[in-house]
């Protein structure tokens, strides 16, 4: 074992607590480690001047269930009082040091989950120590909400552009923080500030819902009448030879003093050395595997990976064939069936309506190109199938260029229509009795830019100044206003339309979006991304503007799912909604659902592994997984007949 690798071994260990902050005390020098560890074991002798009914969950009591080292005494568990008669002294120690076995509270509805807000001053006075204590501060404000199941939110102040609000402590925040500084301690006006922009970050915060919300200042010198709700306050003592240096640290709770106490400081080399390598140099294996090329435009009109047909259908794009999800009761559960295609079959079209499957295939047999066309029938057992058509007809070219994945949009309201990898459209119809099915280009119908596998755009051809947004049925759902000299179809870089909230949004020009009206005297909407984000969706208008965003780790992103705001013009102001963790690098795709959010994880070789589902806000999703080879492998499968042939 080398010495760096024996020093990670003799790391200190944390409070189980703090479990959660493993991954980032991973990530600091072991300077840094030594320190937190030894501010956080004193820092939690300030617990106790937190209210017991603030640490306590909220809802409806239902009954007693598992274990906790806080309670009543009357729900003490028995082996305790045994102590208490057979080991008196033991029985007090473990009461004295939180060791003793209390009977859990558990409640049938959580009630309303607490936020924690905590604002640190950066001033002058978090320079050197002051800086250190903050940030130990700040994790044992994080740990208390943990505590309580509460979301826990913090900023920085003052600072010229605006407060940001973060909804972690991670890697990437301790940076911020450790760089942030200014010549002044904050105000009440910094802070009024703070409060608006978190307002607009949650537009319900201040309504007759609003949170249970516990605010908290930390910053340096003593208490002023002006801190807003609860305040964290520490001076530094003078130095005194040969003894640590010490910091005084008071809590204030309700408007009067609860506590002060006096933390100690290791070493002066080793607080300058957390301070100027706060961080641990990143091993090989750490380093993210990021793609080495530029994040691609668009690329085609046909969506990849999966596709949504309804929220409780979804279908999966497989190397042997096509995976199709029926989910029940949230997608705690689903049915499953499963179309095996081969290798040399592309899929050239496929829609869901309910249980009714539509599936068109291109192959080559025997030097002929043909065409085929399945309903099928998806019942619990089995997949009926009720029709079918073909056509031998040269089309390989139509197909050629279709990508990895593909799932083609079928549309078929009226007639069957099938669209190229060039979004060109063709007819597939049946003839009369004994004669072959007619697959011939349908020349009325516009070219396809675009499509989701349900919602498909077209330029409209009588009025090139709109674009039209059409169900698969081809029935006209939307139509947006576009300035038909700047908006070329051959230039189009990516485009999303977002069908909850009827909203386009186009890209042009690298980095720059489009976000056209309905309303064809209305101002379209601009706004701009960085390389490694993808966008959503987008709605409003140039006065407020909405932007859902992924920022993609696989091209340096930070592998969340954000919403950034604009507010009159000016912003972003940017909240993280969903994070991808362990996930982001193997993501590919990210799809905004009514139920949550659903992404796909492919493995090593690109090819698609697990789906996805995120549900919940503000950092705190949980995510459901759903391993497609094992699904695959339970469900009903269903054989195309005549594929082969």
């Amino acid at each position: 074992m080398t010495d760096a690798a024996k020093r990670r071994a003799e790391r200190p260990i944390f409070p189980a607590a703090y479990a959660g902050f493993l991954p980032v005390f991973e990530r600091l020098s072991d300077a840094l480690v030594e320190l937190l560890h030894g501010q956080l074991l004193q820092f939690e002798r300030l617990s106790s001047s937190l209210d017991w009914q603030e640490l306590a969950p909220q809802g409806e009591f239902e009954g007693l269930g598992g274990l906790t080292t806080r309670g009543e005494i009357a729900h003490i568990v028995q082996s305790e009082l045994l102590l208490r008669t057979e080991a008196p002294l033991e029985f007090l120690r473990r009461l004295a040091e939180a060791e003793t076995l209390f009977l859990e509270k558990q409640y049938a509805d959580p009630g309303v989950r607490p936020v924690y807000r905590a604002i640190v001053s950066v001033g002058p006075g978090l320079l050197g120590h002051g800086r250190l204590v903050a940030l130990a501060a700040l994790f044992f404000m994080a740990r208390i909400a943990a505590a309580r199941d509460a979301e826990f939110h913090w900023c920085l102040l003052p600072r010229e552009q605006g407060a940001v609000w973060f909804d972690a402590l991670s890697v990437n925040t301790v940076k911020r923080f450790l760089r942030a500084a200014s010549y002044r301690e904050m105000n009440g006006d910094d802070v009024e500030a703070a409060q608006r922009a978190w307002e607009m970050l949650v537009p319900d915060a201040g309504g007759s819902g609003a949170q249970d919300y516990h605010d908290w200042t930390i910053g340096a010198g003593p208490f002023r009448a002006g801190d807003p709700g609860s305040a964290l306050r520490f001076t530094l003592q003078p130095p005194v030879p040969g003894e640590r240096r010490a910091m005084q640290v008071g809590v204030r709770r309700g408007g009067s003093e609860r506590t002060r106490t006096t933390i100690l400081l290791p070493d002066d080399r080793i607080c300058v050395s957390a301070l100027n390598d706060p961080f641990a140099p990143l091993k090989p294996s750490d380093l993210p595997r990021l793609a080495t090329g530029p994040k691609p435009g668009l690329e085609g009109w046909e969506p990849l990976y999966f596709v949504t047909p309804r929220p409780d259908r979804k279908i999966v794009r497989m190397p042997e064939g096509v995976l199709v999800l029926a989910g029940e009761a949230s997608w705690k559960s689903s049915r499953q069936w499963f179309i095996p295609l081969p290798e040399d079959v592309k899929l050239a079209g496929i829609v869901l309506e309910d249980r009714l499957l539509q599936i068109a295939t291109h192959s080559a047999r025997s030097g002929q190109d043909v065409m085929r066309y399945w309903a099928v029938q998806l019942a619990d057992a089995q997949g009926n199938v009720a029709s079918g058509l073909v056509r031998k007809v040269p089309s390989a070219h139509l197909f050629r260029n279709q990508r990895p994945w593909a799932l083609p949009a079928l549309n078929w309201g009226g007639s069957l229509e099938i669209y190229s990898t060039f979004g060109k459209a063709f007819v597939f119809a049946e003839r009369g009795w004994g004669e072959d099915a007619r697959f011939s280009p349908l020349d009325t119908a516009p070219k396809l830019l675009w499509s989701n596998g349900v919602y498909s755009i077209v330029r409209d051809k009588s009025d090139p100044s709109w674009v039209q947004a059409l169900r698969h049925t081809k029935r006209r759902y939307d139509r947006f206003a576009i300035d038909r000299e700047a908006f070329d179809a051959d230039r189009l870089l990516d485009m999303i339309y977002a069908p909850i909230q009827r909203s386009l949004a186009y890209s042009v020009t690298p980095g720059v979006w489009t976000v056209p009206s309905r309303n064809a005297a209305a101002e379209a909407a601009t706004f701009r991304l960085e390389p490694h984000e993808t966008l959503l969706a987008a709605y409003g208008t140039p006065q407020q503007l909405t932007a859902r965003i992924w920022s993609d780790a696989r091209y340096g992103g930070k592998g969340t799912v954000c919403t950034m705001r604009y507010e009159g013009g000016t912003g972003p102001l940017r909240q993280a909604v969903i994070k991808l963790g362990p996930d982001a690098l193997s993501v590919v795709k990210v799809q905004l659902g009514d139920d949550g959010v659903w992404a796909m994880a492919v493995d090593d070789s690109k090819a698609p592994a697990e789906l996805l589902f995120y549900r919940g806000k503000l950092g705190r999703a949980g995510c459901q997984r759903f391993d497609l080879q094992a699904l695959a492998g339970e469900a009903v499968r269903v054989e195309l007949s005549g594929l082969h042939d």
